[in-house]
């Protein structure tokens, strides 16, 4: 009952997501089907409650340490995998390098989490747990915040500039971060701290391309504008699905009115993309404030304070 529960909240609710932008994020429809997965996630956590035998004991989140970095760790992710899925089309189809190019243009962000990561033990028996996740949760949202600026007319350099601040930030709160959750769970149930450990990160990868992406998408639809309103409907809706759809309609148009919609679209593209990632930004932020005012200091343990679950 609990892994169905799971399944279908979680799908309803990011299907939801995804399908927003088409249905407008306002619209009954959008509130009903994204309320719809809130609800039944609702379930299963009060399930989870209940069961004699849960899929994951809910009562381990009242420790800070589990609960804080869980959901830190979910919002990194949403991050990161947001950025590869907002800035591999960038790359390809306003930069315009081919796949194998823009696969080698991401690689530089994961030398800089690992130097970062392998440096982040020290610095929390130095410093301590929070202050180095909240240091690298703000070097996240700085990086993200510099990826905001970019514009058709930006160079990789732009890009690389926001890649390394934003992988460092990284680097810095993986490692104390998977270290409080497997540090925070019984010896016996280290394979629950093991197991939740990878659901963040699933679970943040699968947020950031539904919120993030569907950001972008409305973004784009809301500034692509006049361009492409002369067109036939069906051209013009396959313009208005993506920027690929749009260059692929533009190439086909050809001459000065191809190059014009092919111009709108990257920038209507690229507005979307500045949109996402000063959400992308805002949302490190709030878990960079999450995890000062709650995750342990450098005496490493966690305030007597804890969330109370008997309730349910």
């Amino acid at each position: 009952t609990g892994a169905v529960l799971s399944m279908a909240g979680l799908g309803v609710f990011v299907y939801g997501l995804i399908e927003a932008p088409h249905w407008g994020w306002a619209s009954a429809t959008s509130l009903g089907v994204i309320g719809a997965g809130i609800a039944l996630l609702t379930v299963f956590v009060m399930w989870e409650l209940r069961s004699g035998s849960p899929m994951i004991d809910m009562r381990l989140f009242k420790d800070r340490r589990f609960g804080v970095s869980s959901i830190g760790m979910t919002l990194v992710f949403l991050t990161m995998f947001g950025f590869f899925f907002v800035v591999s089309q960038l790359f390809q189809l306003v930069l315009g390098y081919g796949s194998f190019e823009s696969g080698l243009r991401m690689l530089p962000i994961m030398p800089v989490m690992i130097i970062f990561s392998t440096r982040a033990a020290a610095l929390v028996d130095r410093l301590g747990a929070r202050t180095v996740v909240t240091a690298g949760m703000l070097l996240t949202a700085s990086g993200v915040f510099i990826l905001s600026f970019l514009d058709p007319s930006s160079g990789y350099g732009h890009v690389l500039a926001g890649m390394i601040v934003m992988g460092s930030g990284m680097g810095l709160t993986m490692t104390p971060m998977t270290e409080l959750i497997m540090s925070s769970v019984p010896r016996d149930k280290a394979g629950v701290g093991s197991a939740m450990n990878d659901t963040t990160r699933e679970v943040g990868t699968t947020l950031g391309v539904a919120v993030l992406g569907s950001i972008l998408s409305s973004g784009y639809t809301s500034n692509l504008g006049g361009a492409v309103n002369a067109l036939p409907a069906a051209t013009r809706e396959t313009a208005e699905g993506s920027l690929a759809g749009a260059l692929g309609v533009a190439q086909e148009i050809g001459g000065t009115q191809g190059a014009a919609i092919a111009d709108a679209a990257k920038s209507a593209w690229t507005s979307g993309l500045q949109l996402s990632m000063i959400i992308g930004a805002g949302i490190v932020l709030v878990a960079a404030v999450i995890a000062a005012r709650f995750l342990p200091g450098k005496a490493g343990t966690a305030t007597d304070e804890s969330i109370d679950l008997d309730g349910f």
